[in-house]
């Protein structure tokens, strides 16, 4: 989890192709018509063929080679609704683990909107959750990210209401360190404006059939 890096693409998978490894495809937008691929076996590649004429929605990369169709590069499938903000961290990262022992690393991100007088800055609670992986991302962040930081990170938003008022705190999927800690004139200046807190509430957390049965080649 370092980069938010990917080009995101909405359409209809209308027809996927016999390969040896990972999954070949085409999928219709209202903007035309891309190949998406996925290079490897596994979970991804197995959703893919389970999505037949249906619209979905992918994340990855965009290759455009001048003699063959464009294709996306897939890393994931987006299912869910996606926020992408760019800020600073208004506190200092914190470690902290559940009671079956994950960690999970919060903090607080400042997002400003607006210019001048009309400037206004809102703060959500962010959340990155560990793994059993050997470099656990949620200790990697506390470790290396440090307040006043600024960075652009993509997430899950929670909507959540209490007290009468609404909140919107982030589970983050990836993130991107932005430049060096603000410094202390930077901040002092920062403090001045007016903003909204949202962040008094924490972030809780194929088969052959599906294959064309043509020799088509793939076009990409």
């Amino acid at each position: 989890m370092q980069k938010v890096n990917g080009d995101v693409f909405t359409g209809i998978l209308m027809k996927a192709f016999k390969v040896e490894k990972g999954f070949k495809g085409i999928m219709e937008m209202k903007e035309g018509i891309v190949g998406i691929s996925v290079g490897y076996d596994g979970k991804l590649a197995d959703t893919l063929k389970n999505f037949q004429m249906t619209e979905i929605t992918i994340c990855g990369t965009l290759h455009v080679p001048a003699d063959k169709m464009p294709y996306v590069e897939v890393r994931e499938i987006i299912e869910t609704a996606t926020v992408v903000k760019r800020g600073r961290i208004a506190t200092t990262p914190e470690l902290r683990y559940t009671q079956n022992g994950l960690a999970y690393a919060s903090f607080k991100l400042a997002v400003n909107h607006g210019y001048g007088n009309n400037r206004i800055t809102y703060f959500y609670s962010c959340t990155i959750w560990g793994n059993a992986k050997e470099t656990n991302p949620a200790i990697s962040f506390v470790e290396k990210i440090d307040k006043g930081q600024e960075l652009i990170v993509r997430g899950k938003p929670q909507f959540i209401k209490k007290d009468k008022k609404y909140y919107c705190n982030l589970t983050v999927v990836e993130y991107e360190l932005i430049g060096k800690p603000q410094n202390a004139e930077e901040k002092a200046k920062e403090e001045k404006n007016s903003f909204i807190d949202t962040s008094e509430v924490d972030a809780v957390d194929i088969d052959e059939a599906f294959a064309d049965d043509g020799d088509d080649a793939v076009p990409f």
